[in-house]
């Protein structure tokens, strides 16, 4: 028998289609009685046709005719729209197995006259390819040269648009759809469900939203290839605002005063496997920083001990902390691979090449807006939240819309007295009583568990991978490395040392080694205490520790802190005498300038106030008390001259005369 039009027969049937047993199966179970009759009757049919080639006898034997069998073969062997075999389900009564075709044009009258519009929407959009266009570019909110589009257009506005579009394109009124009553909006409506039900990124960011679009990434169906076979395979980092308000407290004239800062930043670095947090770094600032990124790093190369809690009777849960305080085989121990987000602090020098080298893992890098890169960390957070800075009054809640967000928060934070130290002891509880919590995720295990399992049950399944020592040319993490020439002058005594950031630096060595001067010297510097850095020759042979000279060596200060003095000091507003502590001179003035502020605003989040606790944070020294008349933090007197003294003028040294 040969194929009539497009019909296969045994003979021209594919080879690839030939294999019932792949055909897309039914749940016979669920037919009933007469159906299931009638499916068995076809399916035995077309199984014998298929595998003998003969027609008469599965005919004679299923009482089902020759025309029907290839008919039926016909509509199992139909490509559906995701192009897979219909299979066996073609042989139900009323499945279509196509969309239906409208053949003939769409009648032609005025509106309520004409009758019949079955398909003539696909029909119209088929013949008009420019209006299809058109149309998709409104519903999916295409970006043209000067078209600006609505934000949520309803599908009634979408009717009016379409309606403009014919008549642009010059289609007459007694025309469809002008001569329909709703000028095709149903069809419009469902046009633009079918677009969002087959999964259109670009409809549904358009129709519902970035967030939508973003969450088709995942439940797919399809595995991802597994990166992570066992702890410390792969691990994350991400960094999250913390949704709650705090506040430090300035002694002053007026009394105590509750400053309220900036929302806290908390990264979080975390085994995929496991899912322990590692470490954890805190950014007490108005953007997050590569620095502060790279700290929680370090945190999983410091044995961990648990904060003095200042909030009473808070406590850490039993067995709670993090693994390089209650594991010791895996102090130091990092991942082969650490996943990052896109934000700019993960692209810094700092973390894509120093730290890259110094931990010897791959980095990869998620898509813009793609939070389900770090999905384990997102519900870290999540319980971070929900568990704890959520539930306290100064809460700003998920988004502005959040019920449980307090009228004021700002308010409710000076209110309750919510510090600021209260919030870093909130975070270092929830973080290490997660780790020993048990969870269904991992079979009733908690993240501690499943760490201690893997290394000391039966045999272990991974080999921790700790660090080499770092050198001269692979420093430890948090370490920057610059050249800088050796000054000094043996005519006028003046013995060797190096400057960095305007403060000069010497160690005994150095200072009585003048043939050092006019070389250079590979100087490492710990960004986070500038006290001391490490001076190296050219060769790589380790010289020795330098020291900061003057009252920069006492109190340990960040690079970022010693530029912020510096360009103080340069405008006039901080004067840091001889023998001066600078770090303590700007904890003063940021306190008598935070404190002023908050009398002045005590409603309002305090940007001097966010600077005063990460410089307090920092340096480990109190923050100090409000000196009445001397904001500007030059020690003058409580009456301010009417004019700024310029830095150029030197302040009069007042001798008593006799």
């Amino acid at each position: 028998m040969k194929a009539h039009g497009n019909h296969y027969t045994f003979k021209t049937l594919p080879q690839e289609y030939r294999d019932i047993t792949r055909w897309r199966c039914v749940d016979e179970d669920a037919l009933q009685e007469e159906e299931l009759h009638r499916f068995a009757a076809l399916r035995e049919a077309i199984t014998a046709y298929v595998r003998t080639g003969k027609l008469s006898g599965p005919s004679k034997a299923s009482g089902v005719s020759e025309e029907e069998i290839i008919r039926q073969l016909n509509r199992c062997v139909t490509l559906d729209l995701e192009g897979q075999l219909v299979g066996w389900p073609a042989l139900l009564k009323f499945l279509r197995i196509g969309r239906y075709s409208r053949a003939t044009p769409p009648p032609v009258g005025p509106v309520g006259t004409a009758a019949g519009f079955a398909g003539a929407f696909s029909k119209f959009l088929g013949d008009h390819p420019q209006i299809r266009e058109q149309l998709d570019d409104l519903i999916k909110k295409r970006s043209r040269k000067g078209k600006i589009h609505e934000v949520h257009k309803s599908i009634r506005q979408l009717a009016r648009d379409f309606a403009d579009l014919c008549r642009a394109a010059g289609v007459r009124e007694d025309e469809y759809p002008l001569n329909t009553k709703s000028t095709a909006r149903k069809s419009i409506e469902r046009y633009v469900n079918d677009l969002v039900q087959c999964g259109s990124r670009s409809a549904i960011a358009a129709r519902y939203g970035q967030t939508a679009a973003d969450r088709l990434s995942v439940g797919t169906g399809i595995s991802a290839f597994p990166l992570a076979l066992a702890p410390y395979d792969v691990g994350g980092i991400d960094a999250h605002e913390e949704h709650c308000i705090g506040c430090i407290i300035v002694n002053g004239v007026a009394g105590p005063q509750l400053v309220p800062v900036e929302r806290i930043w908390i990264v979080c670095f975390l085994d995929e496997i496991s899912r322990a947090i590692l470490g954890y770094s805190v950014g007490i600032r108005t953007e997050i920083s590569s620095a502060v990124a790279e700290q929680s790093l370090i945190f999983n190369q410091t044995p961990w001990q648990p904060r003095p809690l200042s909030i009473p009777g808070f406590k850490y849960a039993e067995g709670a902390g993090f693994p390089s305080g209650v594991i010791p085989e895996l102090l130091g121990c990092f991942p082969a691979v650490i996943k990052f987000d896109n934000a700019a602090a993960h692209h810094s020098i700092r973390i894509s090449e120093n730290a890259r080298k110094r931990i010897g893992a791959a980095l990869t890098y998620g898509k813009v807006a793609d939070w389900a890169h770090n999905h384990a960390l997102e519900r870290v957070f999540k319980t971070l939240e929900t568990y704890g800075f959520q539930r306290l009054p100064s809460t700003t809640g998920s988004n502005t819309q959040d019920p449980v967000r307090p009228k004021n928060p700002v308010r409710e934070a000076i209110r309750n007295g919510i510090t600021l130290e209260g919030l870093l002891d909130l975070t270092d509880v929830v973080l290490a009583n997660y780790n020993a919590t048990p969870s269904v995720g991992l079979g009733g295990q908690s993240p501690l568990q499943v760490l201690r399992n893997h290394l000391f049950l039966v045999k272990p399944t991974f080999l921790p991978r700790r660090l080499p020592p770092p050198s001269g040319h692979r420093p430890e993490l948090g370490v920057v490395v610059e050249t800088r020439f050796v000054r000094g002058n043996t005519k006028e005594g003046r013995r060797p040392y190096v400057q960095i950031d305007r403060v000069r630096y010497t160690g005994p060595v150095l200072a009585r080694s003048f043939g050092f001067i006019g070389s250079q010297l590979r100087i490492h510097i710990h960004e986070a205490n500038m006290q001391q850095v490490q001076a190296y020759l050219p060769s790589g042979i380790e010289l020795e520790t330098l020291s900061a000279n003057g009252g920069w060596g006492r109190t340990p200060h960040s690079r970022e802190m010693r530029a912020q003095i510096n360009a103080l000091c340069d405008a006039g507003e901080l004067w840091v005498g001889f023998g001066d502590d600078p770090v303590e001179k700007l904890l003063e003035y940021y306190a008598n300038k935070a404190y002023k502020e908050a009398l002045e605003r005590p409603t309002s989040v305090s940007r001097t106030g966010t600077k005063l606790a990460n410089a307090a944070y920092v340096s480990g020294l109190p923050i100090p008390t409000q000196t009445p008349g001397s904001e500007d933090g030059q020690g003058n007197a409580t009456v301010s001259p009417g004019r700024p003294v310029p830095a150029s003028v030197k302040r009069p040294i007042w001798k008593s005369v006799t």
